[in-house]
């Protein structure tokens, strides 16, 4: 076995887990860079969560992400959280 698979189907067969969650994690790998460096350093909101971020329509271009999580703070509850 490789860990390769063919569908969100297979892999959540695979590891026991629901094809929704697969998708709601899968917006999580193409989070900026920069955003994930902020995370680990920790300054983000206690609202910001893995949960909330897989709960909200993120783009996949780096600065509307940024440009999103900037300008409508209703959405972290808290500060902005990143420069």
């Amino acid at each position: 076995m490789n860990g390769l698979v063919s569908s969100l189907q297979e892999l959540a067969k695979r590891d026991g887990i629901t094809r929704r969650y697969i998708r709601r994690l899968v917006c999580l790998a193409f989070l900026s860079p920069q955003l994930v460096e902020v995370i680990l350093q920790g300054p983000q909101p206690i609202k910001l969560t893995t949960t909330r971020l897989t709960e909200l329509d993120l783009p996949l271009d780096w600065t509307e992400q940024h440009r999103l999580l900037h300008t409508d703070r209703r959405l972290l509850q808290g500060p902005a959280i990143c420069a």
